[in-house]
């Protein structure tokens, strides 16, 4: 019985260990989609070359 309980606190330190690094490796990959979504907004929202258009002015047309 103390053989199993052995075996299974092996197993579950195993797993704990991979845990801790998948959640680590998680979070990072969220942190940098976070990062580059941020930027992404920064960088639309400094955009200004739209902001140079007019509105065409409107021909007058005049009677003859």
């Amino acid at each position: 019985m103390k053989q199993a309980e052995e075996i299974a606190l092996q197993k579950a330190l195993k797993y704990r260990n991979t845990r801790l690094k998948c959640s680590i490796l998680g979070i990072s990959l969220g942190g940098i989609a976070l990062g580059i979504y941020l930027y992404t907004i920064h960088a639309v929202r400094q955009e200004t070359f739209l902001d140079d258009l007019n509105e065409p002015e409107k021909i007058i047309e005049q009677s003859t």
